[in-house]
């Protein structure tokens, strides 16, 4: 089993990772019951079919990249049926459960929505996203401008940008934000400037960069502000 596909992360990381509502992490990974306008149950499947079918809710690395990319869609104004018909088409198109993990997605996935557009039901944005390169790039570059391949699966991901400190690697810390440089977690630095000691001082205590005190702060406020 990959390092990706092991089951890492509780709902309450995942969402705190994603900056979603625990509920919302809920109904992706486990579907959800409603009433229909004549007042029928109906169920509505999972988003996201994670990696593992274990009966507890543990989420894995591809999992956590799935949920930040369907966020990224309906920010933009995707509505969740597209969304929904968006993985479907995908996991045919490239012969994986999890097809926005794949490098493939990056370059490919305007043909998921180009299908889609068929569909003169679709809303707007998917008919925008279908027509150009240059739309559909500007939904998700910022995104993919945020993950490292290895043999064409998403290996780690920069949520401050390649440029700066904190990843997130399956195969690091089981999965846990860290500092890349030297493998303390975000979370232990925060912490310890929580309790009041100042950024200098914590980044003596911990033998890391000042700069890896002050990013480990940054990822932690903004992931707590969700």
């Amino acid at each position: 089993m990959l390092a990706s596909d092991l089951n890492v992360y509780s709902r309450t990381e995942l969402a705190k990772l994603s900056g979603l509502s625990s509920p919302r992490v809920h109904r992706w990974l486990t579907g959800y019951q409603y009433k229909n306008c004549k007042g029928e149950a109906r169920n509505s499947a999972p988003l996201i079919r994670r990696a593992s079918d274990c009966a507890d809710l543990s989420a894995s690395f591809a999992d956590l990249i799935e949920v930040l990319l369907v966020r990224s869609f309906l920010k933009h104004g995707v509505s969740m049926p597209t969304l929904r018909k968006a993985a479907a088409v995908a996991k045919q198109l490239f012969k994986s459960p999890h097809p926005f993990s794949l490098k493939k997605f990056e370059t490919d996935g305007k043909t998921v929505f180009a299908q889609l557009a068929a569909d003169s039901s679709v809303r707007r944005p998917v008919v925008d996203l279908a027509q150009g390169q240059h739309a559909f790039g500007a939904v998700v570059r910022p995104y993919f401008k945020q993950l490292d391949y290895e043999d064409d699966i998403v290996a780690r991901w920069w949520p401050l940008g390649r440029q700066h400190r904190v990843v997130v690697d399956p195969r690091r810390s089981f999965g846990q934000p860290i500092d890349a440089g030297t493998g303390v977690p975000t979370r232990v630095l925060y912490q310890a400037v929580l309790a009041g000691q100042s950024i200098e001082t914590v980044a003596d205590w911990f033998e890391v960069p000042i700069s890896a005190v002050r990013e480990a702060v940054q990822f932690e406020e903004q992931h707590l502000r969700g």
